[in-house]
């Protein structure tokens, strides 16, 4: 689907705040270990897009908090070759490599 199309169907504008909002009415708050799982496309359009949506959740966790995210496509080659001793060595990198994510968020 366009992003043009992403944002007609969005109901409401998707933000940094509203998505710690959305969050912390779903029972998310500080102190928490949460394990998230999510697409991006269903979130509907994002403001600030994925970097928003890690930031929302750190805001709302605080760093008091724990998250685990995954980071992988499914389908990839990095997810058909899986081996737990080199999945953080990978993970770890590739957020480095990445500039679109924030050294903080490691």
């Amino acid at each position: 689907m366009s992003e043009a199309k992403v944002i007609v169907s969005t109901p409401s504008p998707r933000t940094r705040q509203s998505l710690a909002t959305d969050l912390f009415n779903a029972g998310i708050n500080s102190n928490m270990a949460v394990i998230v799982h999510s697409s991006l496309s269903s979130l509907g359009w994002v403001c600030g897009g994925s970097v928003a949506v890690v930031q929302a959740l750190m805001d709302v966790i605080t760093p008091s908090g724990t998250s685990q995210v995954q980071i992988s496509t499914v389908g990839s080659a990095q997810t058909k070759l899986f081996n737990m001793r080199n999945a953080v060595d990978f993970a770890i990198t590739w957020l480095r490599d990445n500039p679109r994510y924030q050294e903080e968020v490691l």
